[in-house]
């Protein structure tokens, strides 16, 4: 593999730079926003409507939380953009929703065990952390043994998958004679129907 020029490099190294630095902040956001949340409103709040709301959204819990989902999507398409360029592990995306699952697990369980309304452990809270944290396992371990095979590889491509065809069909060249071995096939010179039955119709 060509090694990559000086500009592409540049760009490479700025594009991945500005890609972490969105995720973290995007991870960033989402965290403080959910643990604001369950620590203020107890995990749930409400805004507009004709009724009146018991927990009512702040406009800083909003912001931090649909503000850091986008940025987490907008800078995890970028980073994936900078793996395909480079002919990376293609490990950004899984390992990014891993460390995020890691992330909201944690408020789960910290929160759980200490609740912020000093009513005991919450059963709810805890298990809901356990299930984040195992579905970051699904996500980490499938990015962790793709950066595996990308050092064992020596950063080098993946292999094709499909390689090409060895089978080929050759195709009858027109006016080309049968081989020899190929008996021709023989065509009647007419066709002589046998005498009708007693049974078919139209006999006498």
């Amino acid at each position: 593999m060509e090694p990559p020029g000086l500009g592409r490099l540049t760009a490479l190294w700025l594009g991945t730079a500005l890609a972490a630095a969105g995720v973290a902040a995007g991870i960033t956001a989402v965290y403080i926003g959910m643990r604001d949340l369950m620590v203020e409103s107890g995990g749930t709040c409400a805004s507009g409507g004709p009724y009146e709301i018991a927990n009512e959204c702040s406009s800083g819990q909003i912001g931090l939380l649909f503000g850091g989902i986008v940025a987490l999507l907008v800078f995890t398409a970028l980073h994936a953009a900078m793996e395909h360029w480079a002919d990376g592990p293609r490990i950004g995306w899984p390992a990014i929703v891993g460390v995020l699952f890691l992330a909201l697990g944690w408020n789960f369980i910290d929160l759980g065990l200490d609740p912020p309304r000093d009513d005991g452990t919450s059963i709810g809270w805890l298990v809901s952390g356990v299930v984040f944290w195992l579905m970051a396992v699904g996500f980490l371990a499938p990015a962790a043994m793709r950066a595996a095979e990308w050092l064992r590889r020596g950063g080098e491509p993946e292999p094709v998958v499909f390689s090409q065809a060895t089978v080929r069909a050759a195709a009858p060249v027109l006016g080309a004679q049968a081989p020899a071995s190929a008996p021709a096939p023989v065509v009647p010179a007419r066709l002589v129907m046998p005498p009708p039955g007693p049974d078919d119709p139209g006999s006498p």
